[in-house]
């Protein structure tokens, strides 16, 4: 074997990983960058500067930034309390981009409802006054 194929030989990653063992560990990384991929999504689609980036969306946006709550990011109002609210906020705003991509959007109008329970969390409103209501926003100011 001569000098330049035993380097090159020593260069590559995991010579010594055969078999299943190589199939885990590729597996692991394949995963491990997936789980990274959608961590990193979650966290940016959060924003309320991502929210515009629909122009439908834009309407809407301006309005929150022009009223009173544009201190509170837009999932603190638009997912319910809970890790479990979180996922299914998460899933919602999936089908509203693929709405979006698809053009589905252009067929109805979108909306929002905002449940009382979401304006219970600590620092926002004082639920007493509320009643059991669902408010619907329609992104005029």
């Amino acid at each position: 074997m001569s000098k330049e194929e035993k380097i090159q030989k020593e260069k590559r990653f995991f010579k010594n990983v055969k078999g299943y063992k190589r199939f885990l560990l590729f597996t692991g990384i394949y995963v491990l960058i997936f789980v990274i991929l959608v961590g990193v999504s979650a966290e940016y689609t959060s924003r309320p500067s991502f929210c515009p980036t629909c122009h439908y969306m834009e309407t809407f946006h301006q309005s929150w930034k022009l009223s009173s709550h544009n201190k509170v990011d837009c999932v603190e109002c638009h997912f319910e309390p809970g890790m479990s609210g979180t996922i299914k906020g998460k899933l919602n705003g999936l089908v509203q981009i693929v709405n979006y991509v698809s053009l589905a959007y252009k067929k109805r109008k979108p909306w929002a409802e905002i449940p009382d329970n979401t304006c219970a969390r600590s620092g926002c409103h004082i639920m007493e006054d509320k009643k059991d209501s669902v408010y619907t926003f329609k992104g005029e100011s």
